[in-house]
């Protein structure tokens, strides 16, 4: 083979192998929307869960929480929930075993968790009563039929 032909192959060999390398480095449009999905699941469920433990945190009824809770896990893709005080106290949990620490909060659901990972964003969500802040909810929502999509 022709020096020039060899080197031509290499050069475009080489091309090929750099624009491969950025398509699987950079995030596909794809998997970015796929993300904003997941944040606004994320973000709808929490309102949801607001408004349904708004009346029971304050008036502090334990047994209420506890069954808000299991009825909140029952909506799809909620692996589980914690209820705790405004000292990080549980108050009531579904899904959770309390002698378990709980997960780190992803950060917004920047991203789906990673293929092999386990398919759950895990977040935070202030509960406030009147204004006042009266606890927070952890709960973790399940990414799988997004990422399934990915």
């Amino acid at each position: 083979m022709h020096w020039r032909l060899k080197l031509l192959l290499a050069g475009a060999a080489a091309v090929l192998l750099a624009g491969a390398t950025l398509l699987v480095a950079l995030p596909s449009p794809l998997q970015a929307e796929l993300a904003r999905q997941a944040r606004a699941q994320v973000r709808q469920f929490g309102d949801l869960a607001e408004a349904r433990l708004s009346a029971p945190l304050q008036a502090g009824d334990a047994a209420v929480l506890q069954q808000a809770l299991q009825r909140l896990q029952g909506a799809d893709g909620v692996r589980y929930l914690v209820l705790q005080d405004g000292q990080g106290q549980p108050l009531a949990a579904a899904g959770w075993d309390l002698r378990q620490p709980l997960p780190a909060v992803d950060a917004d659901g920047a991203a789906l968790p990673e293929a092999g990972a386990d398919p759950t964003l895990h977040a935070r969500r202030e509960l406030l009563v009147d204004g006042q802040r009266r606890g927070q909810l952890r709960y973790g929502v399940s990414t799988a039929p997004l990422a399934a999509v990915g």
